[in-house]
């Protein structure tokens, strides 16, 4: 998952690192962090997948209930 087409004008920043319960995690050396992100990007077609599946329950869902 890459953004395209984004002028670099658009760019505010680059995340680096972050902090969390006082602690320091650097991006681009923290293996953990590399392999959440490689998971995490890997799975988006599957996570936008079933959103749409559980929206689309949702809606049935309704139509059924509502009375004719």
């Amino acid at each position: 998952f890459n953004e395209t087409n984004i002028p670099e004008s658009d760019i505010l920043g680059v995340m680096e690192g972050f902090y969390r319960n006082g602690k320091y995690y650097n991006c681009q050396k923290n293996t953990k962090y590399k392999i959440y992100m490689f998971f995490l990007h890997a799975a988006y077609p599957f996570r936008r997948l079933l959103h749409k599946a559980i929206t689309f329950v949702k809606i049935i869902k309704r139509k059924i209930k509502r009375p004719t």
